[in-house]
């Protein structure tokens, strides 16, 4: 554990749009290895922008970090300052900063998987293909243009789970229930999300979500694999990780070891799973090619990302992590009382939705308190519009 005392003072890190609730653990991880942290933002409350774990700001405005111009902007920066280290935080950050790799790699390490890696994760459905071909656990999912006919085929029952491949954030998920409706969704997709993806339907009740965090470093060896249940999640008929407390199990550490050993993955993967309480396993959902809000459980647990992150990176040794402390806890507050709202269990969940103290919010800190108003701002301003596009077409 030599290198966990070890800091790195004269390493320059670029935190490549740094507006999400992952940007603070990922700054402050940084900022706490004596890195000097730059951070590129679109706005001034940006929780990046406003972190006090941050020696640089650099603001280009912007509607959104996936836009053309935010990220073309991003790029000549890193072209024209001297850094040594780029880490994107976002699904379009990254995938922007893996597609032009090769090119930004004379200027600066970019911490993101090449392009050949990382298009398997974009599209669930060639994840879903990998872990047929390696018989890895995961639902059974539709690799034809024909999905009614191939659900007779294959006998899968209804519901189905329809979304798109490429989606983020239970955007355009739905739960179909019937042929009918099936075939109605499928005749009015109007495509805005991309195209969509049909798989069995797993039964979710209770604690049977799953998160890993696991990070593979350049040589094949895993360093990390952090396991946590996800007791609460957001939208409640099948969202992203909402409350995640850190456990111990060894049989999801397994299958997860598999699929980022199929992809051949570099560095941090973030993996979604689901139990499946008839076959009494878990299955894989997906692996995010992006750093997520629930870095900052890897944090709270012992697992210091930003330290892998950069000596995976840079060439030096990098440190053991594989130990970590169970029942760390976190939450977003603000998320978890639209939970509260819409739950039909809110008053008999365990754990309680009362019970907050071993709760650590993703975002507040008294430490570093700023962001927490950056980040009520740019939710009142996006609610609407982030609400519309997780809209339900059945239910």
């Amino acid at each position: 554990m030599e290198n966990s005392k070890k800091k790195y003072p004269n390493v320059s890190v670029l935190v490549f749009g740094a507006g999400g609730r992952q940007a603070l653990p990922v700054c402050k991880g940084f900022y706490d290895l004596g890195c000097r942290v730059t951070v590129y933002c679109r706005s001034k409350t940006d929780t990046g922008y406003l972190t006090k774990y941050a020696h640089e700001r650099i603001l280009f405005k912007s509607d959104s970090m996936s836009s053309d111009e935010f990220l073309n902007n991003g790029a000549n920066i890193i072209r024209s300052r001297k850094y040594d280290l780029v880490v994107p935080l976002g699904d379009m950050t990254a995938m922007y900063l893996s597609q032009n790799k090769e090119e930004l790699s004379k200027y600066a390490k970019i911490a993101v998987n090449d392009w050949d890696k990382f298009k398997n994760v974009i599209d669930k459905t060639n994840t879903m293909l990998i872990c047929e071909k390696n018989g890895i656990p995961a639902p059974r999912t539709i690799f034809t243009d024909d999905p009614v006919n191939e659900i007779k085929k294959l006998r899968i029952s209804y519901p189905v789970v329809v979304k798109p491949k490429t989606g983020v954030g239970s955007i355009g998920f739905n739960i179909v229930r019937d042929e009918e409706t099936l075939i109605s969704l499928l005749n009015n997709y109007d495509n805005a999300n991309g195209p969509l993806l049909v798989q069995e339907y797993i039964e979710q009740d209770g604690a049977s979500q799953y998160g890993a965090e696991l990070f593979r470093d350049r040589d094949g060896v895993i360093r990390a694999a952090l396991v946590a249940e996800v007791a609460r999640w957001y939208p409640i008929d099948g969202g992203s990780r909402l409350l995640s407390i850190s456990i111990h199990d060894q049989e999801i550490v397994d299958i997860c070891i598999q699929l980022v050993n199929a992809l051949d993955w570099d560095g941090y993967a973030n993996i979604d799973l689901v139990w499946d309480a008839k076959e009494k396993k878990a299955k894989i959902l997906e692996l995010n090619g992006r750093t997520g809000a629930s870095v900052k459980l890897d944090f709270l647990a012992g697992v210091d990302i930003a330290r892998l992150i950069l000596e995976n990176e840079l060439g030096y040794t990098v440190t053991d992590m594989m130990e970590y402390e169970d029942g760390k806890q976190i939450s977003c507050f603000l998320v978890d009382c639209l939970w509260f709202l819409k739950a039909k269990n809110r008053f008999t969940s365990k754990p309680s939705w009362f019970h907050r103290k071993p709760i650590k919010d993703v975002v507040f800190s008294w430490d570093d308190i700023k962001p927490t108003f950056g980040f009520i701002i740019t939710s009142l301003q996006s609610f609407n519009g982030s609400m519309k596009k997780r809209k339900r077409y059945s239910n």
